[in-house]
């Protein structure tokens, strides 16, 4: 393991040395720092990761990276200027996602189907169960026990409260890939490559039905959702923002063509943040959801070379999944926070 800034402890409570918040910022200005709109933002830290970083999901300063057939790295970036590795989960298959909801992670391992850990000791991540879905895991959103599997040909929700015997309950079967799944109240909210957003009712997860579908221009990779509004990462596409104040009518309403690849997105409040492949990390203000603005940006020293793919945020700090470049950790001049959303409900 190699880490930007050399070796250090990560103890509970430790300050941040100023040589090292000097270095920080100089390598960021020198490299890595943008602005736009008014905002910098700024370079903290790296960290090599085993694989290519190819998801990254947050809780407090602990990161959990996909990294496919390396496994999980788990990172703890209580110094974020240098992040440590804690552990590395050697999961089945190829680790293409996590979902950490504290103290339970869910992975979706590719063609090995989707586990469960508990990850109360973030450092020793428990084996709980595993179900092997019929498709290609590539995202996961857990409720409990229960996940909710973008598992390619179908939308799959898997029952592991007994570890002994994990069900398959349910499914909702896709005309394109089922990439990335997030949920909001009883709805899931499913990007499916070529067919778009799907809006799936899972109030009965033994019979999930399409309440509803928007077909977007490119290839949706990804969802987050604030409020009513809901975020597709659309590959060449850029961005679309989709109104969902009545679930069974989702409405266009505002669209940012980025200058990459869109591969994911995350909801902070009003900001949108995007992985833009071979363009780093792009943040739009979404204030006005009819015209999403740019409010800053990052790329790597690297330029397109380095291709980011997932993006989240924790207690401010942004963590970056810059594929073989591993983890970056990044610091917004404006305040930002991953609020819990509000759900969409229906009638």
């Amino acid at each position: 393991m190699t880490t930007d800034g050399g070796h250090g402890s990560t103890s509970a409570g430790r300050t941040l040395r100023a040589p090292a918040l000097l270095l920080a910022l100089a390598i960021g200005l020198a490299a890595g720092r943008a602005s736009g709109a008014g905002w910098n933002v700024d370079w903290l830290g790296r960290i090599q990761t085993s694989g290519p970083a190819r998801d990254v999901s947050t809780s407090g300063t602990w990161a959990f990276v996909a990294t496919g057939a390396s496994g999980i790295d788990i990172i703890h970036a209580n110094d974020p200027f240098q992040p440590a590795l804690a552990g590395v989960l050697d999961t089945p298959g190829s680790a293409e996602a996590t979902a950490v909801s504290v103290p339970l992670l869910h992975v979706a391992s590719g063609t090995q189907g989707v586990y469960l850990f508990d990850a109360h000791d973030p450092m020793a991540p428990r084996f709980l169960v595993g179900y092997n879905t019929p498709g290609y895991a590539f995202g996961v959103y857990g409720l409990g026990l229960l996940a909710l599997v973008a598992d390619s040909d179908a939308l799959r929700l898997v029952d592991l409260a007994n570890a002994s015997s994990p069900t398959l309950i349910g499914a909702y079967r896709t005309s394109h890939i089922a990439q990335d799944v997030v949920v909001s109240g009883t709805l899931a909210l499913v990007a499916a490559q070529f067919s778009g957003l799907l809006i799936v009712d899972v109030e009965n997860p033994t019979r999930p039905v399409l309440l509803s579908s928007y077909n977007t221009p490119g290839s949706a990779l990804g969802v987050a959702y604030s409020g009513n509004h809901v975020y597709v990462a659309d590959r060449e596409e850029g961005v679309q923002i989709l109104d969902l104040e009545d679930p069974r009518k989702p409405r266009l309403v505002g669209s940012y063509d980025t200058r990459g690849t869109a591969y994911a997105v995350c909801a902070a409040g009003p900001y949108v943040l995007v992985a833009d492949g071979g363009y780093g990390l792009q943040i739009l203000d979404a204030s006005d959801p009819t015209e999403p603005v740019l409010a800053g940006y990052y790329v790597s020293p690297r330029g397109q070379e380095a291709v980011a793919y997932d993006v989240s945020v924790a207690e401010g700090i942004i963590y970056l999944a810059y594929g073989e470049d591993g983890l970056e950790i990044l610091m917004p001049s404006q305040p930002l926070a991953a609020a819990h959303p509000s759900w969409i409900f229906y009638q």
